[in-house]
């Protein structure tokens, strides 16, 4: 027998899904023009052109919303680290300086939301993020690069290079007169050789030579 078809939503739960896209972004706008701490939900469901009732039906506190664009950016990023691991397998130093380059326009675009994520974690505590520790999930080749029985430490290696490398961007953008010294080719610079250094595999040569000046 065929497989039924999925039901279309209905109205209402349309409805529901643009009522929770407004909210999702103007807690953008809130938190682009006041940060993530002095953000209320009566800021949110304003910038939204809803009522603060209308928040507490879709979100219990700002940290939902966080979570909520944590998890939209996953399959992005994700995509990212595929990338990188067939880079690692065959690219260059210039191929590796080119993803590179892409991940800071990426952080660029998202900033807003990684901002205010970083800021929810300092305020409010540690979030959840079994995603950052899954990332080398996208990496089998590089995971199959670590001498057997250290794989779990090629997963640590991963996620702390994501985390370093998102609070080293907030930072830059939260002290402008440092971000204004700094241009992106530096920054791109600068993260090829710190990632190129702590992704060597243990006994593994150095790979990707930075090119003379």
């Amino acid at each position: 027998m065929p497989k039924a078809e999925s039901a279309a939503p209905s109205l209402r739960e349309q409805q529901r899904e643009f009522t929770r896209e407004r909210l999702i972004q103007g807690a953008l706008k809130v938190f682009a023009h006041k940060g993530y701490v002095a953000a209320t939900a009566d800021d949110i469901a304003a910038a939204a052109g809803a009522s603060r009732a209308t928040f507490y039906l879709h979100f219990r506190n700002k940290q939902d919303i966080i979570a909520e664009l944590g998890a939209r950016m996953i399959p992005e990023v994700q995509r990212f680290y595929s990338e990188l691991d067939d880079l690692l397998d065959r690219g260059s130093r210039d191929d590796f300086r080119d993803w590179m380059r892409r991940a800071v326009q990426w952080l660029e675009a998202n900033r807003v939301a990684i901002s205010a994520s970083i800021a929810a974690q300092v305020v409010e505590g540690p979030m959840p993020d079994r995603a950052t520790m899954r990332l080398v999930d996208q990496m089998p080749k590089y995971l199959a690069s670590w001498p057997k029985g250290r794989e779990h430490q090629a997963r640590v290696r991963i996620a702390l290079l994501a985390t370093q490398f998102r609070a080293a961007f907030a930072f830059l953008l939260a002290a402008p007169e440092v971000r204004r010294t700094i241009t992106d080719e530096e920054l791109v610079e600068v993260m090829t050789d710190v990632w190129i250094a702590g992704l060597k595999p243990p006994g593994a040569a150095t790979r990707y030579p930075k090119p003379p000046r």
